[in-house]
Order: structure tokens, then C-alpha cells, then sequence
């Protein structure tokens, strides 16, 4: 099928749907909303795939037999992982996952903003376990 009008996807992607795509390169997966990159993981990342997958449902992206058809997963498992968003966010199990069994606490509203090489930047911290870290946006 010839592609006339816009979403133009690269051409090695997988169609979600009409406007949506993935596309694994280089141990990565990328996903695109038309034609612009909206979020990426690596491939062996679970807990990012099971995040946005169920974001783009949530938000009316596309519908949860798409994501059944496009990656080969279950509904129940589709259906699982939404449900456990909508109800507790990605403090649900999606980051405790994404930063194993040691606690994770934001306290980015606390640091304010800072400035780095002349540019104003978001100065963050996050703790996991004990170990305090500083992270700048």
C-alpha cells in the first residue's frame, strides 16, 4: 500500500496503528506519533515498554487490541498494565521496576533552578537506597 499523505514512518517500522509506530535500532526500541520520535527504551526494558504502551491507550492513542496486534502480548496482559497505571501511576510498579527494590524519592520542586555553561537549567535530586544523587534538566 502506497503511503500518500502524512504520517510518513521510517520505512523498517512497524505500523500500530494510522498514527502510530515502532521501530527496534540499535538494542532500542523507538516509537512515533506521525512523524515525530515520542518516547524510547532499551529493548530488555519491561517495566518502559509496559509505561507507554499503556500511556498511549490512556490517552486515546490507540486502542488496546493495537498494541495486542503490533507486539504479540495478550489482552490480559494489556488490560493488566493499564489498569495498574490508572490506579497508581508509575509509582505502580513501573519505577520501582525501572530502579529495582531500593526506594526512590523526587525532590525536584525543592532544588529550584540553577544555571550551567551560561543556561537555565532544572536542578533535581533523587535518592535510591541511601545514595542521594543530583541530576540537572
Amino acid at each position: 500500500m502506497i503511503q500518500a499523505l502524512l504520517p510518513i514512518f521510517p520505512k523498517q517500522s512497524t505500523r500500530i496503528n494510522d498514527i502510530l509506530a515502532f521501530q527496534k535500532k540499535d538494542e532500542h526500541v523507538y516509537y512515533f506519533n506521525a512523524t515525530m520520535p515520542i518516547f524510547s527504551h532499551h529493548v530488555d526494558d519491561l517495566a518502559s515498554f509496559r509505561m507507554i504502551t499503556s500511556q498511549l491507550y490512556i490517552n486515546g492513542n490507540c486502542k488496546q487490541i493495537d498494541i495486542v496486534n503490533a507486539f504479540g502480548v495478550t489482552a490480559n496482559s494489556v488490560k493488566r498494565y493499564v489498569k495498574k497505571y490508572r490506579e497508581e501511576g508509575l509509582s505502580g510498579g513501573f519505577v520501582k521496576t525501572l530502579f529495582g527494590d531500593n526506594e526512590v524519592k523526587c525532590e525536584g520542586a525543592s532544588h529550584g533552578l540553577a544555571m550551567k555553561n551560561g543556561k537555565l537549567i532544572k536542578k533535581a535530586s533523587y535518592t535510591i537506597g541511601h545514595t542521594k544523587r543530583l541530576f540537572t534538566k
